[in-house]
C-alpha cells in the first residue's frame, strides 16, 4: 500500500553534500542515480535563488529528483490543513501512476504523473477555511476563492526549476476539453495530455470517496459519471477506458495515509466545529449537528441522545423596555453563565469517556446536546431549572426548558421539529 514517505521527490534541486540528505530526514530509494551537481551551493538551495538559465526537466534521465523529505514536509502541511484532500492527493497520485503504466508512458512520463498527483491540490493550502471547510453549496464568491487554488498552487513552482509538466498539472487538472473548466477555460490540444490523467483521476477519486458533507458513489455510478462526461467532450475517452482498466481490480481507497495522530485529529475537529461558531462569541449554530449526519463514524450517531431547549418567550416585551442590544447582552450573558456552570460542574464531574455534550444557539434560543446518560441529564436539567429562575429574578426574562429522548440515528432536523413545536 504506497504511502508519501515511499515515492522520490516531486522536485529537482541538485544536492550538495550528504549531509543535505540528514537535513531532511529521509533517503533516496536504492534504486536511484547518482546524484549530479555535487558542489552546487547550499545558499542555492536553501534560498531556492538558481543560477541564470538552470532548469531541471523530469525528461533527462541523468538527473535524480532529491529531497524526499522537502515532499515529505509538504504533503505533512497539506494532512495537517485538511487530512480530507491529502488523502486525496495520494489517491490521485496512484491512479495516475497506474493510468500512465496502462497507456504504456515512458518511466519518466509516469513518475511526472505520481508526482502531479500529489502536489496538484497544493494550492488549497492557501484557502481560507470558510470555504474548504463549507458545508452544502458554495456562493459565487466561495467558488471563485476555491477556484483559485490551482493558479495559486502553479505559482508555487513557478521559475523554481520544477519541470513544466508538474507545473501544468497543478494548473490544468480542473481545465475540461470543451473549454468550460477552469482557471482559464483551456480547450481539447491546449490542455496538457498529464493534466488530463489528473483530471479524471482527480473526478473518480472525489466521486467515490465519501466526505463529511457528501455520501460516496459507487465504483460503477462513478465510471458511468465519467462516461458521461467523455459523451458531453468534457474528459479523455482514452484516459477514462485506461482508468476503467486500472480500477477493475483495485481500489485506490485501500490507500490510506500514515501521519493521522491524536493530536491531528484532534485539531481536524476543533478546525471543523470553529467554522460553526458565531462570530465573537463562544456559541455554536445548532447547524453544527447537521454537519455529522453523513458522517457514520461520528459518536453523535452512535446512542439515543436527549436534546434540551433553554426557550425565552417574553422576547417582544424586553425589547421595547430595554432595547433590541441591551436585550441581547442578557441573552448572551444568560447562555455564557449556563455553559460556565455546564462546564464546572458536568464535565468536571464526568470521566472523559462520557458521551459527547454539545452547547448550541438557535436564533435566541439556546439547545443542549447530550448523549443518552441519565446522571448527566439529571445534572442538566437541574442546571437549566435554576438558570431559568435567576434569569426572571434578575432581569425579568421569562424561559422554559424543553427535552426530547431520540433514538439513535434520528435526523436532526426531524428532532429539533419535534422540540420547537
Amino acid at each position: 500500500m504506497p504511502h508519501f514517505h515511499e515515492v522520490t521527490a516531486l522536485c529537482a534541486i541538485p544536492a550538495c553534500c550528504e549531509a543535505l540528505y540528514l537535513f531532511c530526514g529521509t533517503s533516496r530509494r536504492r534504486d536511484a542515480p547518482p546524484l549530479l551537481f555535487p558542489n552546487c551551493s547550499l545558499d542555492c538551495i536553501v534560498t531556492h535563488q538558481f543560477h541564470n538559465g538552470f532548469k531541471i526537466d523530469l525528461k533527462d534521465q541523468k538527473i535524480h529528483y532529491v529531497f524526499d523529505g522537502f515532499l515529505d514536509v509538504l504533503l505533512s502541511l497539506l494532512a495537517h490543513r485538511d487530512y480530507y484532500t491529502y488523502l486525496h492527493s495520494l489517491r490521485v497520485a496512484e491512479l495516475s501512476r497506474r493510468i500512465g503504466i496502462q497507456l504504456q508512458l515512458r518511466k519518466d512520463e509516469v513518475l511526472a504523473l505520481e508526482h502531479g498527483g500529489l502536489i496538484h491540490d497544493i494550492g488549497k493550502l492557501s484557502i481560507p477555511d470558510d470555504v474548504l471547510l463549507k458545508p452544502g453549496r458554495f456562493s459565487i464568491h466561495d467558488r471563485h476563492i476555491m477556484n483559485s487554488h490551482a493558479l495559486i498552487g502553479a505559482d508555487l513552482f513557478k521559475n523554481k526549476g520544477i519541470d513544466t509538466r508538474l507545473i501544468d498539472m497543478v494548473l490544468q487538472h480542473h481545465e475540461r476539453l470543451d473549454g468550460s473548466g477552469y482557471p482559464q477555460g483551456r480547450e481539447a490540444d491546449s490542455i496538457s495530455f498529464y493534466a488530463r490523467i489528473i483530471a479524471v483521476a482527480d473526478v473518480y477519486e472525489a466521486l467515490i470517496a465519501r466526505r463529511p458533507y457528501k455520501s460516496n458513489r459507487s465504483h460503477e455510478n462513478a465510471l458511468e459519471i465519467l462516461l458521461l462526461d467523455v459523451q458531453n467532450g468534457k474528459l479523455d475517452k482514452s484516459i477514462v477506458k485506461a482508468l476503467t482498466a486500472v480500477t477493475e481490480r483495485w481500489n485506490p481507497l485501500t490507500i490510506e495515509g500514515n501521519s493521522y495522530t491524536e493530536s491531528l485529529a484532534q485539531l481536524e475537529d476543533f478546525r471543523h466545529s470553529c467554522y460553526f461558531r458565531e462570530p465573537l462569541s463562544q456559541f455554536y449554530s445548532y447547524r453544527y449537528l447537521f454537519s455529522f449526519e453523513n458522517d457514520y463514524q461520528s459518536p453523535l450517531n452512535a446512542t439515543p441522545y436527549v436534546l434540551f431547549a433553554l426557550c425565552f418567550r417574553n422576547l417582544k416585551t424586553l425589547n421595547r423596555q430595554k432595547g433590541y442590544l441591551e436585550t441581547d447582552n442578557v441573552l448572551c450573558t444568560i447562555g455564557e453563565q449556563l455553559q460556565d456552570r455546564i462546564s464546572e460542574i458536568v464535565q468536571a464531574n464526568m470521566p472523559p469517556e462520557n458521551p459527547v455534550l454539545l452547547f448550541l444557539k438557535k436564533g435566541a434560543d439556546y439547545i443542549i446536546y447530550n448523549q443518552l446518560d441519565p446522571q448527566r441529564c439529571q445534572c442538566l436539567e437541574k442546571i437549566i431549572n435554576e438558570s431559568i429562575s435567576e434569569a426572571r429574578s434578575i432581569w425579568g426574562v421569562e424561559c422554559e426548558c424543553r427535552q426530547r429522548l431520540f433514538n439513535a440515528g434520528e435526523p436532526f432536523k426531524a428532532a429539533l421539529d419535534v422540540l420547537f413545536t
